[in-house]
């Protein structure tokens, strides 16, 4: 059998879930097809990402864009992997220690920006392009007439990077 990392990597058959361990860290799910990234943390890496390719493989995870990659290109092209294994310190509680971790990574491969990577919390904290989301749902409520999306337009394709820019929060 192969060992060759690459080789696990390229060979569409296999997702990465079995190489992960069963303690705390941070994973990253790439999507083999559009090369966007979702960073995550859990407690137990290898049973969250079982959950995650579980969730896509029945059409109902909660990342909504993900879900959609997932319908156009297969559940399996995600690929998953650790980013850092996080060692427990009884001098700080180990969630702050993956929310401190979760930002920092998500930051730095600029996950957060939609067109790098599907994610829209970090930490505990909502990006401005979810917040976004949010406020377009509240306003296309089917009871309200006030706000429609232009024709051809899905509520989750990606956003215009500059005018997410200019966006004021409530206004």
């Amino acid at each position: 059998m192969d060992t060759n990392v690459d080789a696990v990597f390229l060979t569409p058959a296999s997702d990465g879930i079995e190489f992960l361990p069963d303690g705390p860290g941070i994973y990253c799910a790439l999507n083999r097809a559009t090369r966007m990234i979702n960073i995550g943390q859990a407690e137990n890496l290898r049973r969250r990402c079982v959950m995650h390719r579980s969730q896509l493989r029945a059409g109902t995870a909660p990342n909504m864009r993900m879900r959609r990659d997932a319908e156009r290109y297969g559940a399996d092209t995600y690929f998953y992997y650790v980013l850092q294994e996080i060692v427990p310190n009884p001098k700080k509680p180990l969630k702050r220690m993956l929310n401190q971790n979760e930002v920092w990574w998500v930051v730095h491969l600029q996950a957060h920006d939609e067109r790098y990577g599907y994610v829209s919390e970090a930490g505990g904290c909502r990006t401005r392009g979810s917040r976004f989301r949010d406020r377009e749902s509240k306003l296309m409520r089917h009871n309200s007439q006030k706000y429609a999306l232009l024709p051809g337009v899905d509520l989750y394709d990606p956003i215009n990077h500059e005018l997410l820019a200019s966006w004021v929060p409530g206004s």
